[in-house]
């Protein structure tokens, strides 16, 4: 597979406009060859007006994007060419094709296709009205008409391809951003509609026990409170099984849905950038190129036809099948079989009937271009890329000189007109067919991509919902039982522990909302203090040193979550009376340390320490737990300051 950077993108981007500028100049020289200083001067006015928007419309749609102010400036263009026909003639019909690109790439493919089609036809128009061309569909007509999408058709596909790259190329890091949010949106309706229920059920409950406090003995109050802890036990099995789910459960499905909906694109150009439209477009340009020399031997576009046409025929049959099979085994990802034996042969085939067939034969030499461009490596390859166009002017300049005005203009206008279509030819289907396996590993990449993103995402929620969620559910279940055992002896101590249960209650909707939006601020000062409460609420006697300042940002949030974690872990899996917290800077480490006793009583499988495993990776922290003897257990984590 191929290794894909911006830089070739890039790169490539510059071709195309190189090419498309030296395209119009050769054509410009056109004009010039017929010695009109009037309709030279024109020529010269309208390219000057006509290319830098042409080159400013391809330098947006080479990123796959829209040009500001793209109607008006090819609505200018047009009347620039319009202008152009009138006064230059069908010397100019070859520079529609300009148009016919800027029209490829700024407008959408109903009126874009209109638009092509007209600048195909305009030729035919033009040559019929010019005095002196002849009536009806002529074969120089035709000529000019399968010129303009011949070019159009090779710019727009060189021009599409390199979108292609550089848009799949910038767009992993918006993909994962958007899968991320997309699945964030998805995951926060599943965990509200799970736990909005339990939420609600326990702020009623609250509610229930705090208006019972006002009845005369202990029975009433008791039940409200017992209901209490029995929402806040299934809240917290809920949210165990939502955990479990979230983050184990397959994201291809979601991420690929995502995937069809970037690929829409928002330019004409960014629609269909896929692995289907890239082979639909090498098939397009290579339909077209290879075409052109099979017409030119049958006297297609009234140039003399070649001599022994039969065999020029079948000579074009293998030449055909040599380059394209070897562009389709290089589409593929592969190497083309005998690849010096294809050079050679469609070398021997151009080269060697050149002088059976004449001039008519000379665009084979597209033919042996191809070939080396997919089939040779290196040194070799630039070898033939350079011979053969210089073998081949040299037979022009001969056959050229022997002619009845063998002018030099002519002849530097004709090696710069060969050398700049020729190159555009095999820049456009060599990239056609080097591009489709980037096209393909790109798109893989975007698709695994995208569901990488959906996967750390499930992975972070399961993680912050386990880590927010799951403490709060424990504080009420907490302040639930001490309300309980308050009742018979101190009723306004369990009326603040009952309302302070309902606030905490309350507050769980605005932290799943925080946790959705990955918007919660976790800090381990903050933490720390909030972990002491809860384990001095539950009757545990703590000692806390917590001599760490100025840690930053990350680490704060990696410390307050181990804090918060193993809090919890007491709580849930030891009897514990006693519980020490120690945290303290040393040699460019924080470390915390938790101990408490009454381990190994009630211990269970969860996902808490693995959450906080994920997150330490993240840091190069690590995390260590394990019991010390005597029923006692400690949690370590390290982290670098």
């Amino acid at each position: 597979m191929c290794a894909v950077t911006e830089r070739i993108p890039r790169l490539a981007g510059r071709a195309v406009l190189l090419l498309s500028a030296l395209l119009a100049v050769v054509e410009v020289g056109r004009v010039g060859l017929a010695g009109d200083t009037a309709k030279t001067f024109v020529a010269v006015a309208a390219a000057a007006v006509v290319m830098p928007l042409h080159l400013w419309h391809l330098s947006y749609g080479v990123r796959g994007e829209r040009p500001p102010h793209s109607g008006a400036t090819l609505a200018l263009t047009a009347a620039v060419h319009v202008v152009a026909l009138v006064v230059i003639g069908v010397s100019w019909s070859f520079m529609l094709a300009v148009l016919a690109t800027s029209a490829l790439v700024v407008l959408r493919a109903r009126w874009s296709i209109g638009v092509l089609a007209a600048c195909v036809v305009t030729p035919l128009v033009v040559t019929w009205a010019e005095p002196g061309s002849g009536v009806g569909f002529t074969s120089s007509a035709a000529y000019l008409m399968y010129s303009v999408l011949f070019r159009a058709a090779i710019q727009f596909a060189m021009v599409w391809l390199v979108a292609a790259v550089h848009q799949l190329a910038v767009s992993r890091t918006a993909l994962a951003a958007d899968a991320v949010l997309d699945e964030r949106a998805r995951l926060q309706l599943e965990v509200r509609a799970s736990l909005e229920r339990h939420l609600a059920g326990l702020r009623d409950a609250g509610r229930r026990a705090r208006a019972a406090l006002g009845t005369p003995g202990v029975a009433q109050p008791l039940v409200a409170l017992d209901g209490v802890l029995t929402q806040a036990n299934d809240a917290l099995q809920d949210l165990r099984t939502i955990v479990t789910e979230t983050r184990a459960a397959r994201s291809e499905t979601a991420a690929a849905a995502l995937v069809r909906t970037v690929r829409a694109g928002r330019s004409p150009i960014g629609r269909g950038l896929a692995t289907r439209q890239a082979w639909r477009t090498l098939i397009g340009v290579h339909a077209i190129v290879l075409l052109f020399p099979l017409l030119m031997c049958v006297g297609a576009f009234g140039f003399n036809p070649a001599r022994h046409q039969v065999l020029a025929v079948l000579a074009w049959l293998v030449a055909t099948a040599l380059v394209l099979s070897a562009s389709l085994a290089v589409a593929r990802g592969g190497e083309p079989s005998y690849p010096v034996a294809r050079v050679a042969a469609t070398g021997a085939l151009t080269f060697g009937l050149i002088w059976v067939f004449g001039i008519a034969w000379e665009t084979s030499l597209w033919f042996v271009l191809i070939a080396a461009g997919a089939c040779l490596r290196g040194r070799a390859r630039i070898a033939v890329v350079v011979a053969a166009p210089l073998a081949m002017l040299t037979y022009d300049t001969f056959t050229w000189v022997g002619s009845d005005d063998p002018s030099t203009y002519a002849l530097v206008w004709n090696a710069a007109y060969w050398l700049t279509v020729s190159s555009l030819v095999v820049a456009g289907v060599c990239a056609s067919a080097r591009l489709v396996p980037i096209v393909a590993e790109l798109d893989a990449a975007r698709d695994a991509l995208a569901a990488s993103a959906v996967r750390s995402e499930r992975r972070r929620m399961s993680r912050d919902l386990h880590d927010v969620l799951g403490q709060s559910l424990t504080a009420i279940s907490l302040k639930g039982d001490l309300a309980r055992r308050l009742i018979g002896a101190d009723r306004t101590a369990a009326a603040r522990e009952i309302d302070e249960l309902e606030a905490v209650a309350s507050s769980l909707a605005a932290e799943i909302e925080a946790v959705g939006r990955d918007e919660r601020e976790v800090a381990f000062a903050t933490e720390a203090g909030a972990a002491v409460d809860l384990l001095r609420l539950a009757g545990i006697d703590v000692r806390a040193t917590l001599d760490v300042d100025g840690i930053a940002p990350h680490a704060s949030a990696v410390l307050g979550f181990a804090v918060r974690e193993g809090a919890t872990n007491i709580l849930r899996h030891a009897d514990a009376r006693h519980c020490t917290i120690h945290a303290l800077r040393q040699d460019g480490v924080i470390r915390l340390e938790l101990v408490n006793d009454g381990a190994g009583t009630r211990r269970t499988q969860g996902t808490g320490l693995q959450n906080l495993a994920d997150r330490l990776a993240e840091l190069d922290g690590r995390a260590a737990g394990g019991p010390l003897g005597g029923g006692r257990f400690r949690l370590r984590v390290e982290v670098p300051a």
